[in-house]
């Protein structure tokens, strides 16, 4: 991962900047009234390096979007040079959408080359918005992430050419486009958004339900109760009306996971045997399963809560969140996450189903 450098070399390739030329006009006559001093002040710097210096801070604010953001804590994570996680520099709670963060400006030795051809060095951090259930500032196995930053927090030192075209020495954001030049954001002004946190998930929809003395249901059943004869619960079964709706929001249970996961699939069934639930008593052969407005079948699918920086990274890229994810199977080799506004837009037709 090195979205901030291939950020660069585009940007680099958009910028018309020629060379910089640097006037040296007087240097040589002042160079020999420095050295007259030379003596004096070296007498001074060495006395001056003995001691330690205070750390150099600098203030980073987040605006913080999404629902229920207030409480949680921003975190910045130094990312290594392979850009694998590493300790966090610093966090704070978040308030009124708001989290404002002191850190200490890296030292000269955490710094490294961002692109060759250029003096210019720098650190990369990630930033996550997290659950610190035991408030100590640091993430702990257990405590759900909730969203990370599209944007990179960047420190640079030295930068020069047409990189400074583009960004500044110090902090602040940068968040590739893939095309052209990246986004820059001001230290003040870093974004961050509640968008992996699990949510509560309603389906709802229309039904076209076969002439039959009958009664048919729905359930939200384990894709594993079709692959074994273990006795399963649905965690949802209902009588099936033209209109419907099924709401999830708790994890399903430990047996309902199979080969995939925790996969739960909608379908409806005559109640053929009578038992009040869809069971392997009715006639199966005749169930329907819930379709998108794109005649594909439709699941929801169940993901632990991510856990750590990578984890997080993996679910905002793929559109993931912790939790339920309603999900469309176009083919095997292609699922993809349903987008919200359309939850709304299911149905049991017929016109979808598993070969």
């Amino acid at each position: 991962m090195n979205t901030f450098l291939l950020s660069l070399s585009f940007a680099l390739v958009a910028c018309d900047g020629g060379e910089v030329e640097i006037d040296d006009t007087g240097t040589e006559a002042d160079a020999d009234a420095d050295s007259d001093t030379d003596t004096d002040t070296d007498a001074d710097a060495d006395a001056d390096s003995d001691a330690d210096s205070d750390p150099i801070t600098d203030t980073l604010g987040f605006d913080v979007s999404g629902e229920n953001v207030d409480g949680l804590t921003v975190g910045v994570v130094r990312l290594n040079e392979d850009f694998t996680p590493g300790d966090t520099l610093a966090a704070g709670v978040v308030a009124s959408g708001r989290a404002e963060l002191t850190v200490e400006n890296p030292e000269s030795d955490g710094l490294f080359v961002i692109q060759e051809g250029y003096d210019t060095v720098g650190a990369f951090y990630a930033t996550t918005l997290w659950d610190d259930t035991n408030s100590d500032g640091e993430h702990q196995e257990g405590e759900a992430i909730h969203g990370i930053g599209d944007a990179l927090v960047i420190y640079l030192e030295g930068v020069e050419g047409e990189l400074a075209f583009i960004v500044k020495d110090g902090w602040q954001g940068l968040e590739d486009q893939g095309e052209g030049l990246p986004l820059i954001y001001d230290k003040a002004e870093l974004p961050i958004a509640n968008t992996i946190a699990p949510i509560t998930v309603e389906l709802a929809g229309t039904a076209t339900i076969p002439k039959a003395e009958t009664q048919w249901r729905m359930a939200m059943m384990p894709s594993s109760f079709f692959e074994s004869e273990a006795s399963l619960t649905p965690i949802y079964d209902e009588v099936l009306g033209t209109d419907w709706s099924v709401t999830l929001k708790d994890a399903p249970p430990a047996d309902h996971e199979g080969p995939d996961g925790f996969l739960e699939l909608g379908i409806a069934a005559p109640d053929t045997d009578g038992s009040g639930s869809v069971s392997r008593g009715d006639d199966l052969s005749q169930i329907m399963t819930m379709c998108s407005a794109n005649g594909n079948v439709v699941a929801a699918a169940w993901l632990t809560p991510a856990a750590s920086v990578e984890e997080a990274n993996y679910y905002s890229g793929a559109g993931f969140r912790g939790g339920w994810n309603v999900i469309e199977v176009f083919s095997e080799e292609d699922v993809r996450p349903v987008a919200e506004d359309q939850y709304q837009n299911m149905a049991f037709d017929g016109s979808c189903g598993f070969e």
